[in-house]
């Protein structure tokens, strides 16, 4: 128990899950595009509705505790909740449509990601 707390705070977290999503070796952190920050899962979602229920709740951690605490409890595989700055880019350099980090341009989106095509399919459903 001792090493345990130990080595989370040498690595700044209070839990494993903070550790497992700080050091989580299924994204990069200096990508520019989505689908390469999310380089190991299979899939993912961007909420674009701004008017969807999870933009308007005010609770927990960046508004969206009650889509965490639903993942948690009804997938089973592993997911990945984050709030991104992007814009979707078309032009003659990046392929069309895809969506690009931009910090000084882009509008807030939440987007899910996915390890499991299940999964996926059950997110869909409940809240797309």
């Amino acid at each position: 128990m001792y090493k345990s707390r130990r080595f989370l705070a040498k690595h700044l977290c209070d839990s494993w899950k903070e550790y497992n999503r700080n050091f989580d070796k299924r994204i990069r952190w200096s990508a520019s595009t989505l689908p390469s920050f999310y380089h190991g899962y299979k899939s993912y979602h961007v909420i674009t509705n701004h008017k969807h229920e999870v933009y308007f709740w005010d609770i927990g951690v960046d508004g969206v505790y009650v889509l965490d605490k639903w993942c948690e409890a009804n997938l089973t595989g592993h997911y990945r909740l984050d709030w991104h700055r992007m814009s979707k880019k078309d032009d003659e350099w990046r392929r069309d449509g895809e969506w690009q980090i931009d910090e000084l341009n882009g509008g807030d989106y939440i987007v899910v990601a996915f390890t499991n095509d299940i999964d996926n399919t059950l997110f869909a459903l409940r809240w797309l």
